[in-house]
């Protein structure tokens, strides 16, 4: 995957690679290369949304004044200036903690049930060689 400027993007699937997994490693890894745009983009859509109340303000203002296209406008732009909040130091640090936390816990919920699934595959062993030995079966 060539990116603009020309840097590339390949991804390395252990074995006979399945052309899903390849895709979604490249997918992956192009979705970690464009986050920091994220904001970048968010702050076009603020710009763009106080140009549009900026452009309705002479209409608005008569004659005869009627300020229901600024009074829809507004809306928007508090949505579009919520989603510049965590660029302040100061939200942003307890979200990304928030997001660390919440996928430790995604982890370990994981983790806890591959170890359920050992433990049961382990009984069915443990049943399989107790009912071998009782019926003398080495």
């Amino acid at each position: 995957m060539t990116f603009p400027g020309g840097a590339e993007l390949g991804t390395q699937v252990p074995g006979a690679p399945d052309p899903t997994e390849v895709a979604k490693g490249l997918l992956a890894q192009a979705n970690a290369a464009l986050a920091p745009l994220g904001p970048i983009f968010n702050t076009i859509d603020v710009i763009v949304a106080i140009f549009k109340l900026i452009k309705t303000i002479p209409d608005a203002l008569g004659p005869p004044p009627d300020l229901s296209a600024i009074a829809q406008l507004v809306p928007d732009i508090a949505e579009k200036v919520d989603e510049l909040l965590p660029l302040i130091p100061q939200l942003s640090v307890p979200v990304l903690v928030a997001g660390i936390l919440d996928t430790l816990l995604f982890y370990l919920e994981g983790l806890r049930d591959q170890l359920v699934a050992i433990i049961a595959a382990q009984a069915r062993i443990t049943a399989a060689a107790a009912r071998a030995a009782e019926l003398g079966n080495v």
